[in-house]
């Protein structure tokens, strides 16, 4: 995964230190506006019952970085690998993660 941008926008944008091996972000600082960028991929659903350990793990990251943030706005982007036709723990574990 990864977020690209052209050269001539690198003072508006700033890479955060990676904090997950499965997301990446940005910072794009506008004049009076600030927004991160996140990008991120989930593990490939596990069709289980129980949340697989990568899931949470990444799901804590995002969440752990996403509250320390300090900016306007926050776009998450990337790979979900979420079906929500399904009901197994991934996919509500994703679906509780976003409320």
């Amino acid at each position: 995964m990864c977020i690209l941008w052209k050269n001539d926008l690198n003072h508006l944008v700033t890479p955060y230190a990676q904090f997950s091996s499965r997301c990446c972000a940005v910072r794009l600082s506008l004049e009076k506006f600030t927004c991160a960028i996140i990008c991120v991929y989930l593990p490939n659903d596990n069709y289980s019952n129980v949340v697989s350990d990568e899931m949470r793990d990444t799901l804590d990251s995002l969440e752990a970085f996403i509250c320390a943030l300090n900016v306007d706005c926050i776009l998450l982007g990337g790979d979900y690998n979420v079906d929500f036709l399904r009901t197994n723990a991934d996919t509500t574990e994703f679906i509780i993660f976003f409320k």
